[in-house]
């Protein structure tokens, strides 16, 4: 973007097994705010579902990606996704986790059956989670696979309060909000596993 190069950081079973489910999170932030929330609470979610679902080994179909240039027009994502359409190889779904780390309840983004299923898996293990809608003039990585007609579903906590500002700090994360939407989206990343399986 510009003067300045941008990566994506993708995991994927071995082999030449195509993603059915593609988890991700971009991992950059905006200048002069640190990206606590926004977002590297998305990242930390990303990364530890990727270690949740290594035990006992990879799952074929289930792969993670942290996309570099959300913040500057979802750069990485649209990058990723097109790369993936001229290979014939869209996944089926995509579950997105940004802003994690900030707020009182699991909020689901997403008009699909699948963000449908999250909800009601969520509530079903005693976790809140109610539907949402990013605020106004706002965009993430989900919209990316969205255009490409990929079923999406966007997990976030919903306090977008400090993001995009200095006061964006480690400090400010709660960890049970955190875990909670970590929790939620293993559990309808599982689910979707034994679909796509």
């Amino acid at each position: 973007v510009g003067a300045t190069q941008a990566y994506n950081v993708i995991a994927r079973p071995p082999g030449n097994a195509s993603c059915a489910i593609i988890v991700g999170g971009h991992f950059d932030t905006v200048p002069g705010a640190p990206g606590a929330n926004d977002n590297a609470s998305g990242t930390a979610n990303v990364l530890e579902l990727a270690r949740a679902f290594a035990l006992g080994g990879p799952k074929p179909g289930l792969c993670f990606a942290l996309f570099g240039a959300e913040e500057s027009g979802l750069h990485g994502s649209k990058a990723l996704v097109e790369r993936l359409r001229a290979a014939g190889q869209l996944p089926r779904y995509m579950v997105n986790l940004d802003v994690t780390g900030i707020g009182r309840q699991v909020e689901v983004i997403g008009d699909t059956p699948a963000a449908a299923r999250a909800i009601a898996l969520a509530s079903a293990a005693g976790i809140e989670a109610v539907p949402s809608q990013l605020p106004p003039n706002s965009g993430s990585d989900h919209m990316s696979f969205a255009d490409a007609g990929v079923e999406v579903v966007f997990f976030t906590s919903g306090d977008f309060s400090t993001i995009h500002s200095p006061q964006d700090v480690a400090a400010a994360i709660d960890r049970s909000i955190l875990d909670r939407v970590g929790d939620a989206a293993y559990l309808l990343i599982s689910d979707l596993l034994r679909e796509v399986d």
